[in-house]
């Protein structure tokens, strides 16, 4: 009895891991490629267009990895049309990408759920030698359980974006698709393999990455001058990722 029992939860664990199939979009601008096999030189079974739904099976029989544009992703197995191939998880989104016209990550927000209720505001006094400054900090949430927190205070204000089961290397291209921070992180720019800088029309960007002793990116952040002092950040938190766009003098 003991040996059926067990033999009966080994089907089991067997029959919900190869269940574990996920609903993703893709997002790539000039189209995806689905291929026969886990390889970039198989034959292209179809081209995906942007935005387009997927069933992504995660526990396919592929564990290959790839690394495109500086990011490290798998082969996964997914059915579009009828057909089952390989694309490669790195371009794969758990929310649609951003529409035509959808240029800032607040915007991004509209387009992928809608508020939870009213926002959330708490106001407090900071004094500061004779005066007094008011703080404010708003938050609103949405129903996928998204979030947006804006700060505000003297000479300095931050958004915090809260996008759930994103990571940072889809938040980084999530970023290129916007162009929110073009001058920052242009379309053409790859993910960084280390600290460095770059050359902006404002004068010197530094970006400083942080990796994971098993590859996945554990933080990224951009921090330049445009007429006073701005940070771009990604950090992972409980399975969400977080962007915060700060600045002040």
């Amino acid at each position: 009895m003991k040996q059926i029992t067990i033999l009966l939860l080994a089907l089991s664990f067997s029959a919900g891991i190869s269940a574990q199939i996920f609903t993703r979009y893709t997002a790539v601008k000039t189209g995806m490629s689905m291929r026969e096999k886990p390889d970039a030189k198989a034959k292209v079974l179809e081209k995906i267009p942007y935005s387009e739904k997927l069933t992504v099976n995660f526990y396919s029989d592929s564990v290959i990895d790839i690394t495109t544009e500086g990011i490290t992703g798998k082969w996964v197995k997914v059915t579009y049309k009828g057909k089952t191939g390989y694309v490669v998880s790195s371009y794969l989104f758990p929310s649609p990408p951003p529409k035509q016209g959808v240029t800032t990550l607040k915007a991004y927000l509209a387009q992928i759920s809608t508020v939870a209720g009213p926002a959330v505001t708490r106001k407090s006094t900071e004094k500061m030698g004779e005066a007094d400054f008011i703080t404010t900090l708003t938050k609103q949430l949405y129903k996928n359980g998204a979030e947006l927190h804006t700060y505000y205070a003297y000479e300095y204000n931050s958004d915090a974006y809260f996008l759930p089961e994103f990571s940072i290397e889809q938040g980084f291209l999530l970023m290129r698709l916007l162009g929110e921070y073009n001058d920052v992180m242009s379309p053409a720019d790859v993910l960084p393999a280390a600290n460095g800088k770059k050359k902006t029309k404002y004068g010197e960007c530094n970006y400083e990455i942080e990796r994971e002793t098993y590859g996945p990116v554990k933080t990224l952040k951009y921090q330049w001058e445009e007429g006073g002092y701005y940070v771009l950040s990604f950090t992972l938190m409980d399975g969400q990722l977080v962007i915060t766009s700060s600045g002040g003098v």
